[in-house]
């Protein structure tokens, strides 16, 4: 529209609704859906290890979706018999000029917001790792297993 390759109007007849939707690394609960998405899509009937999906949520995904989508392709092109363990699986190194995740914290929610955000995903990303087992859940956390259930009705979270 600013270089007028098209009509301006036709800008505000598809800028009807905005969508925001933050990077991946914001929203990690979405890497599992997101993978299995990309594992089958055309038909396919591919898999992952748990081990190769915990691997990928800890990765910071600089490049986003287009990022997580192209390490699963790249992964299934190497993995035998379509399933992607963590041998298949290439992240790239975060670089010295990445973005630490404490630079992303929005200030302006307020101290004890951030901090309910990051308990409640340490919870989840152990829960996921430990697939479930409450009792590893809270040893990878360093935490009693009485916590870990007190933080789990406290953010909701359902295993």
């Amino acid at each position: 529209m600013e270089e007028g390759e098209f009509r301006e109007d036709l800008y505000y007849r598809l800028n009807v609704v905005t969508i925001q939707l933050p990077p991946l690394r914001e929203r990690r609960q979405d890497i599992p859906a997101l993978v299995q998405h990309f594992l089958n899509r055309g038909g396919r009937k591919a898999s992952i290890t748990p081990q190769a999906l915990a691997m990928l949520d800890e990765h910071h995904w600089p490049g986003n979706v287009r990022e997580l989508e192209n390490t699963i392709e790249r992964a299934l092109a190497l993995a035998r018999e379509g399933i992607v363990t963590k041998a298949e699986i290439q992240l790239r190194a975060p670089s010295d000029r990445s973005v630490r995740w404490t630079d992303q914290v929005p200030l302006e929610i307020g101290w004890q917001s951030n901090l309910s955000e990051l308990e409640k995903s340490l919870v989840e990303r152990a829960l996921r790792q430990a697939q479930g087992n409450k009792s590893k859940a809270a040893e990878l956390l360093g935490i009693h297993r009485r916590l870990l259930y007190e933080k789990m009705r406290e953010y909701g979270i359902e295993q």
